[in-house]
């Protein structure tokens, strides 16, 4: 019958702790438990250890209780492929010459030189992780089962946060697929992570032999923000007809499939929307995945005028942690100005410096000339003034020194016209637009000013020349380009007889333009005072205009 030979170990390195488990340089003592006596005939039995590489060695020969208990001594080897488990068998034979041993625990120790490994860890490298979703998931492997110890700790790289650690526990320990998802600790990870930081995450695992592993992902950017963008506009006053370059810069670099999707609306100036276009997408720029452009072809309808709104199909931008787009904050604001603005015009002759009621003159005046405008003017090149003559050439007038209001100008004109044949009611307009470029298009009191080069003429007196009358009424015509005269005269010049001269004014209505019938005047009381019998007269208007 063949013996049985029953092996046991004792790790004098680690005390047992923990049993049939060792790795490289740690010593076991083994003892061969024989079921009957050793040929003692025969050298005296060696123990061969065979490694999970099929490479063997012979124990060191400690000693013998007696023929049936052999104790021998084995340094474990380091090298990791000679990992598992140790096959013992041993050489020598009973006293009957059997050597066909029957062996007990001859394969139960454990030889373990290789670090548990972590892989398949998600979150993986160089990725985003927003809110809620910085959750683990690994896979260990260990040669001996589950690991001794598990620490996962997230290592800033750059940003606010500051390192700290998690330990696995549990099942969390087992050599298996571990599905990302929540751990024990994870109210440690979620209170100690932060925002807008780039991490390391760096498992540590501890198997039963103490041997150490350590597998990492890197860069992982944690990320609970949404992107913001800010737009600007190549112009922010604009007419229609004209394009626009906008300009959205977001607060990050947007994810790979991100096309941001924008819907333009023009607001009339009553509020509501006058138009709007589908959501259109927006352009990449070649060098920075975080600026986009849109080019806007501004409408020239009289209903688009007001601010341009610009709404976002959020779903359409997200960063690469999948944080959708949550606010829009503006620059400057695109408005669209299609309606021409209104100039009030204002004058001041020279002849009447205090006097902003006369709005006429005649030839070689000074006139101050001020406009002012319902909304700003482009100041460079400043507006100009238009005289527009009856018969003579525009004359044109540049400005008075701009002072930083570009909604009052004011002009000097040097001298009227002194041509008769351009009197009458000057057109004065405007060379210059708003800052949207365009053109005066409502003037107030820009045909009021009279140009007067023409004395007033009094005809169809009565009495008549070479008359002879026995009446005091007088009556007459008048004509003159401003119509009512500033003053009129009426003297009574002696030719012959026993008069005297004298002269009355006329008043009120008495010097208005037109055709008065001879009858009485306010100060006819001089005329009958003062006129004598027999007495020939030349009757002589004198008559001033306002001019």
């Amino acid at each position: 019958t063949s013996p049985t030979i029953t092996y046991t170990y004792s790790n004098t390195t680690t005390a047992n702790d923990p049993a049939l488990l060792g790795r490289g340089d740690e010593t076991v003592t083994v003892t061969a438990g024989w079921s009957e006596s050793a040929d003692m005939g025969l050298p005296r039995p060696d123990l061969i250890a065979t490694y999970g590489d099929a490479t063997t060695d012979t124990l060191t020969f400690v000693d013998n209780d007696d023929n049936k208990t052999w104790n021998y001594s084995l340094t474990l080897p380091s090298d990791p492929l000679m990992d598992g488990e140790i096959a013992l068998s041993s050489t020598s034979s009973d006293s009957a010459k059997n050597s066909d041993f029957i062996y007990v625990n001859d394969t139960t120790f454990m030889l373990d030189n290789t670090a548990p490994t972590v892989t398949n860890i998600s979150p993986s490298s160089s990725s985003f992780v927003k809110a809620g979703e910085m959750q683990l998931g690994y896979t260990i492997t260990e040669l001996t089962g589950a690991v001794e110890t598990g620490t996962v700790t997230y290592k800033k790289v750059s940003g606010p946060g500051s390192d700290f650690s998690v330990a696995l526990s549990g099942a969390e320990l087992s050599d298996t697929t571990h599905a990302q998802g929540d751990i024990t600790n994870q109210n440690t990870i979620n209170s100690s992570i932060v925002d807008s930081t780039l991490y390391n995450i760096v498992f540590t695992s501890v198997d039963s032999a103490g041997n150490t592993g350590l597998d990492s992902v890197t860069q992982v950017k944690y990320d609970i923000s949404n992107p913001r963008v800010s737009l600007s506009f190549s112009d922010t006053l604009v007419r229609g007809d004209s394009t626009v370059l906008m300009t959205a810069t977001f607060s990050e670099i947007l994810d790979g499939g991100s096309v941001p999707q924008v819907m333009v609306k023009y607001a009339n100036g009553a509020g509501t929307v006058y138009d709007d276009l589908e959501y259109v997408a927006l352009n990449d720029s070649s060098d920075d995945a975080s600026i986009w452009y849109l080019s806007i072809n501004i409408p020239s309808s009289l209903n688009a005028t007001g601010n341009v709104l610009i709404n976002f199909d959020s779903t359409s931008v997200s960063d690469f942690a999948e944080n959708q787009l949550d606010s829009i904050a503006f620059s400057n604001v695109l408005v669209i100005d299609n309606t021409g603005p209104t100039g009030t015009l204002s004058y001041l002759t020279s002849a009447f410096e205090a006097d902003t009621d006369r709005l006429w003159g005649n030839g070689g005046d000074g006139v101050t000339v001020t406009v002012e405008w319902d909304e700003h003017a482009v100041i460079s090149p400043g507006p100009r003034l238009v005289i527009d003559y009856v018969n003579s050439a525009d004359q044109i007038v540049d400005h008075d020194e701009y002072v930083g209001n570009n909604t009052v100008w004011t002009y000097q004109i040097s001298s009227l016209s002194s041509d008769p044949l351009d009197d009458g009611r000057l057109s004065f307009s405007v060379e210059g637009t708003d800052r949207a470029n365009n053109a005066m298009s409502v003037y107030v009191n820009n045909d009021t000013f009279l140009l007067d080069n023409v004395a007033p003429v009094v005809l169809n007196v009565l009495p008549g020349d070479t008359s002879f009358v026995n009446t005091s009424l007088i009556g007459y015509t008048i004509t003159d380009t401003n119509g009512k005269l500033e003053s009129g005269n009426i003297a009574f010049k002696v030719v012959g007889g026993p008069g005297s001269n004298f002269d009355l004014n006329l008043v009120d209505t008495e010097i208005d333009t037109g055709a008065h019938a001879q009858d009485s005047l306010t100060n006819h009381a001089v005329i009958t005072a003062s006129i004598v019998d027999s007495t020939l007269y030349n009757i002589v208007f004198t008559s001033v205009d306002s001019a």
